[in-house]
């Protein structure tokens, strides 16, 4: 019976996701809905209003219908429900209007605080050293604080997910590949609430990604990489009952492990080179491999294998003892770190003289 409905939770979202995004980019070019930076052509933005529609209707109309099928985890749901449309929204009018970061930031902000008041927290920090059964003491309860951590993990994990959103199709591709990985996770520990929103989330991504990929019909925009970062964040920690919620907690950050460290060298490369830390330039990991001469797809294909590699690897670590899981992350770490200096050592414009001009004409957003 389960099976039966995560296979409705799928194909609702789906099916909405794919309608909506197959008519997204005419009527939105239409209008004027467009990236101002994308070359030759002016390409429609915004796309990822179809994943949050789908997203949001799916849980809505299955909490109004289901409500039994949640259980304890109904206000948190419910919470969850108004969070999103807030992001989206926020989304949208950065799309249309281009807020200042002061207002992003701010509505990002209420968002979080308003998952943390439908009862989302973290209660406690535990000791990743210690046996909790031998050493009672190895848990600190957090109170106030772990809801301000909660907050800031949000808030890191949302514009994460902005920020690596440079090449069509590479945000919502790990993005996707990251619920997927959680709906497997939270399945086999039995957390129905996760698995259901990690598949709807699956679903409207799946539907999307097409219109998406390289060469892109229309972008993802702030409305689908704000939205996807703050729910990937926000289901991680839906429901607490298995024990699950440290890995599926890292999940996304793991599986998009490279871009992030990408964004985090990049961040601290421009303040050595004093120069604005969150001004872009043409130094990141897809810009050198565009001046290789790979293409879009070949950089995406590759950045999507290392992603599910990641992504198994999360999975494989739910079911390790505590001891041993941290120190397969560390060396984890330490393989994307090594990766990413062998990455930072291409040249930008390595590939020829022309390799890496008119990056827009190829690159998203």
């Amino acid at each position: 019976m389960i099976w039966f409905q995560y296979l409705t939770f799928f194909f609702a979202s789906f099916v909405v996701s794919w309608v909506i995004s197959r008519r997204l980019p005419a009527r939105f070019s239409e209008l004027g809905i467009v990236d101002k930076k994308s070359l030759p052509r002016k390409i429609p933005t915004a796309g990822g209003i179809a994943i949050a529609v789908s997203f949001i209707l799916v849980v809505a109309i299955s909490v109004f219908f289901y409500p039994e099928g949640i259980g304890d985890t109904y206000q948190r749901v419910t919470g969850l429900i108004v969070a999103a449309m807030v992001i989206a929204l926020l989304g949208l009018y950065d799309d249309l209007y281009h807020a200042s970061p002061a207002v992003k930031l701010l509505v990002q902000i209420i968002a979080a605080v308003i998952l943390v008041a439908s009862g989302l927290g973290m209660e406690k920090l535990t000791n990743p050293f210690a046996h909790v059964s031998t050493n009672p003491g190895s848990s600190v309860l957090l109170g106030t604080w772990g809801n301000l951590l909660l907050v800031g993990w949000i808030l890191l994990l949302t514009n994460a997910v902005n920020i690596i959103d440079g090449l069509d199709g590479l945000a919502s591709g790990i993005c996707l590949i990251s619920a997927m990985t959680m709906f497997t996770i939270s399945h086999i520990f039995g957390e129905t609430t996760l698995a259901a929103l990690s598949l709807i989330l699956v679903g409207s991504i799946f539907g999307f990604i097409g219109q998406n990929l390289p060469p892109a019909k229309i972008y993802l925009g702030d409305t689908g990489s704000l939205f996807l970062g703050f729910v990937l964040a926000a289901i991680s920690i839906t429901e607490r009952r298995k024990g699950s919620v440290t890995v599926t907690l890292l999940v996304p950050v793991i599986v998009a492990a490279i871009p992030i460290l990408d964004i985090f060298f990049s961040f601290f490369r421009r303040i050595f080179s004093w120069k604005n830390p969150f001004e872009g330039d043409e130094l990141h990991t897809h810009h050198r491999l565009l001046s290789l001469g790979l293409s879009p797809e070949q950089i995406n294909r590759m950045i999507y294998l290392v992603s599910i590699y990641l992504g198994i690897n999360a999975g494989v670590l739910a079911f390790f003892p505590k001891e041993t899981t941290i120190i397969v992350m560390i060396l984890l770490a330490i393989g994307m770190l090594m990766a990413i200096e062998f990455i930072r050592s291409i040249p930008a414009k390595g590939g020829g003289k022309d390799k890496g001009k008119n990056i827009d004409k190829i690159v998203g957003e």
